[in-house]
Parts: structure tokens; C-alpha cells; sequence
């Protein structure tokens, strides 16, 4: 196989897109070649992994996976590849792993196929899969390579049909991971309407006015929750000039130390709020669920009332 190169260094070079199997000859040279290039797939999911804990063709329960990993908090990772089409046997052996692991008390963080091309039928199995999994994700990873002329091959790699070149956050990553358990978290208690913004990491909680919302994000990459109250809109201004006069006992309320950034100039959404640095390895516990679901209760309590004050004010 040709080396592999930086495709964003090529400019205007002459690019042909490759399948894998014309990379490489066998699924066992393409198992070498990530094995040696995992920081592409584990950047891909969001996760850091220790390296000396990587190991190939590795007996796991009943069976055999291509490449198995821990990541630096000691949880299983396992890669299962394919140079062609996925298909229901390996989709079955990760199965295997992680039911596997369960019933005998470990833990399984990730399953991961990667593969020329995902098909339509193991997309839609591996999303019902993980709609129902407490713990475990399924990662179904879709690899391209293009030639460059001259130069080599660079790959790329798209996870659930969504493109990704390096670390850029997908869908899938583990930061929505942690939002999808926290959501799960929060319906279970009943006190909180929350829904899912368009960005992938948050939840938010509406409190009767377009354009002003709490907001809770969490981002794995950085180590941090925010838990920020978003003020925007057309009626920015009137609000802003509510909490400002109000802000001695908005702290007073809310009982955390948080920032005031209502400040910032015209157009820029303005905030009310805290950056907590974070180990992502206790989302785990419901301790950690239960810090934000509070912590949300109460920004929801301190700043609804005044929103509707602040609302039908001189009318």
C-alpha cells in the first residue's frame, strides 16, 4: 500500500476517491493499518485511549475481535473491520462482546465496525441497538481513501454517514452520549419540560419567551458542563436591563458562582451562568446527573418568574 499523506497540504492536485479493498489486499493489512492508526477512529468517537492496552486478534468471551483497547479509564473498546460491505455477522460478533461482558460484570464502552461502505439495513439495526442500551454505544465507522497523484492516499472517515476528518465532533460522539443518558436521567424525575437543541451536546429548558432558555451542554473534548441562562431575540435589551438591576439576588438565588456576560455587543447572544472542568468517567453515577438536574431546576425556578415579570411589563 502507498504511504498516506496530509490531504489538506495537496491545494489542487489530481484526486481519486478509493474503495478499501483496493487499498488494502485482505481485511487482515487493513486490521494492521488501524491498529497502527487508531487515534483516527477514537478521535472519531470522542474517546482517549491508552495505547500499550491495544491488542490484535484477541480472544474476547466466546470469540475473537480484530483489535481491542481500554481507554484511559481502563473501559473495553472493541473494533471489528471489514473491507467491504457491513454485514449481520460482524454487527452479530459485537453483539456477542457486548452481551458478553455484561452478564459476567464487565463493561463494554464501545463496539466499533468499520468498513467500505455501511448499508441501510445495519444503520438502522445499530440504531435501534443503541435507542435501547443503557451503557454500551455501536459506532459504525464508513472508511474512504483518495489517492492523491504522486503522493499517497489519505483516509477519511465518516461515522453513521456523517463526514469527519480528524477530531470533529459527530451525532454519535461520546458528549451526546452523556446528554442522551442525562435526558434519560431527567424524564425519569418529571419536574423538568427539557428538549433537544439542534447542536448535538446540549439540552435546554423553555421558559415561555422565543430566544431565552436555560441551557445545559456537555462537551467530552474540553472537560466541561455548562449550565448557562441564553438570553436572545428581538427583546434582548429589556430583559438584560431586568437581570442587571436584579443581579444581587439572581446570585442570591441561583446559590453558585456564575458569570454575568450581558455586556457583550448588539447581535451577540448574552449569558447568565457557570463552566464547570469536569471527569467525564463519573457521568457514570447518578451523583453527576443529579449535581446538573438541580442545578437546572433552579436556574428554571429563579429565572422564570422574573421572565414573566420582565415579559408583561408595562402592559
Amino acid at each position: 500500500m502507498k504511504k498516506m499523506v496530509d490531504f489538506e497540504r495537496i491545494g489542487s492536485e489530481l484526486v481519486v476517491k478509493r474503495d478499501v479493498k483496493d487499498v488494502f489486499q485482505s481485511e487482515d493489512t487493513f486490521n494492521l493499518w488501524l491498529s497502527n492508526n487508531l487515534s483516527l477512529i477514537t478521535k472519531s468517537i470522542g474517546i482517549d485511549y491508552d495505547p500499550v492496552s491495544c491488542t490484535r486478534e484477541r480472544t474476547l468471551g466466546s470469540g475473537r475481535t480484530d483489535i481491542y483497547l481500554k481507554d484511559n479509564h481502563g473501559r473495553v473498546v472493541v473494533i471489528e473491520s471489514q473491507v467491504g460491505q457491513s454485514d449481520d455477522g460482524h454487527l452479530g460478533k459485537l453483539q456477542r462482546y457486548i452481551g458478553e461482558s455484561e452478564s459476567g460484570g464487565n463493561y463494554v464502552l464501545a463496539g466499533v465496525m468499520i468498513c467500505g461502505k455501511v448499508s441501510d439495513g445495519i444503520l438502522a439495526a445499530v440504531q435501534s441497538l443503541n435507542s435501547n442500551s443503557k451503557r454500551s454505544r455501536i459506532y459504525l465507522i464508513e472508511a474512504e481513501f483518495y489517492e492523491v497523484r504522486g503522493h499517497g492516499y489519505h483516509p477519511k472517515f465518516n461515522v453513521e454517514g456523517i463526514s469527519l476528518i480528524g477530531g470533529r465532533e459527530s451525532k454519535n460522539t461520546k458528549s451526546s452520549i452523556v446528554r442522551d443518558d442525562f435526558m434519560r436521567f431527567s424524564n425519569s424525575k418529571g419536574a423538568l419540560q427539557l428538549s433537544l437543541p439542534s447542536n448535538n451536546n446540549e439540552v435546554t429548558s423553555r421558559l415561555g419567551v422565543t430566544g431565552i432558555y436555560v441551557q445545559l451542554s456537555f462537551n467530552v473534548a474540553e472537560g466541561t458542563v455548562k449550565c448557562q441562562l441564553i438570553i436572545d431575540g428581538k427583546n434582548q435589551d429589556r430583559y438584560v436591563q431586568g437581570f442587571v438591576k436584579d443581579e444581587v439576588e439572581i446570585r442570591k438565588s441561583l446559590g453558585v458562582e456564575v458569570e454575568f456576560n450581558l455586556s457583550r455587543p448588539d447581535g451577540i447572544r448574552k449569558t447568565i451562568g457557570l463552566v464547570d472542568e469536569v471527569d467525564f468517567y463519573y457521568s457514570e453515577s447518578p451523583d453527576f446527573f443529579q449535581r446538573y438536574y438541580e442545578m437546572m431546576k433552579v436556574f428554571d425556578l429563579t429565572f422564570r418568574s422574573r421572565i414573566e415579570c420582565l415579559k408583561y411589563a408595562g402592559l
